[in-house]
């Protein structure tokens, strides 16, 4: 009966030990799609960033043109560390990260104020510009700010979840807090001026 038992356990002790490098092993494989993620932003290559991220369904072609330039001038200033990992189940890990970019919030401000004056002018010029015009008025202005402001770095500490797809690759579920710790407040700061204009 002894030599029963000593063997069942020895089966189940193998059997965790099994299932713990099993995990150890899928943990990794999202830390490497964070990882690969960061080198991508930092080293601006948008075609490799799309690898390694789901944007839950938006347009992500049109996201990363939108937020091409102000990663031109900030992603010299983004940098990132792996806090911890924890896999929540067989198809998710959350890496706890800790992400420092440059603070947007400011520039913001500023770009807010000289936005209005334009928008203003432009409402009574004789010779008003088109909306495709005004849109790309308002990207130039924002990264001229921008790019002749003194950036201030601003760290935040974000849950990223990574998920298992089809094709048993590790994706990164994008979200706002993911987004706003990368862009320095950028998104919540443009949520707020939103929320105010509604």
């Amino acid at each position: 009966m002894r030599k029963k038992l000593k063997i069942v356990t020895a089966y189940i002790l193998i059997f965790s030990a099994m299932l713990m490098l099993t995990s150890c092993g899928e943990i990794k494989k999202a830390e490497n799609s964070v990882n690969n993620m960061f080198i991508a932003l930092k080293n601006l290559d948008f075609e490799g960033i799309q690898n390694y991220i789901n944007t839950n369904g938006n347009d992500t072609d049109a996201d990363i043109e939108l937020a091409q330039p102000i990663l031109e001038i900030t992603a010299d200033n983004i940098d990132y560390r792996i806090i911890s990992s924890q896999q929540t189940d067989d198809n998710t890990v959350i890496v706890k990260t800790e992400i420092t970019s440059a603070n947007l919030v400011p520039a913001m401000s500023e770009y807010i104020s000289q936005a209005f004056q334009f928008a203003f002018e432009n409402a009574f010029s004789q010779t008003p510009l088109t909306e495709e015009e005004q849109d790309q008025k308002m990207t130039e202005l924002f990264t001229d700010i921008i790019a002749n402001a003194e950036l201030e770095p601003v760290t935040n500490e974000v849950d990223i979840k990574v998920i298992k797809n089809e094709n048993n690759s590790w994706i990164i579920q994008t979200d706002d807090k993911l987004e706003n710790a990368i862009f320095g407040g950028l998104v919540e700061e443009a949520d707020k001026i939103e929320n105010i204009t509604e």
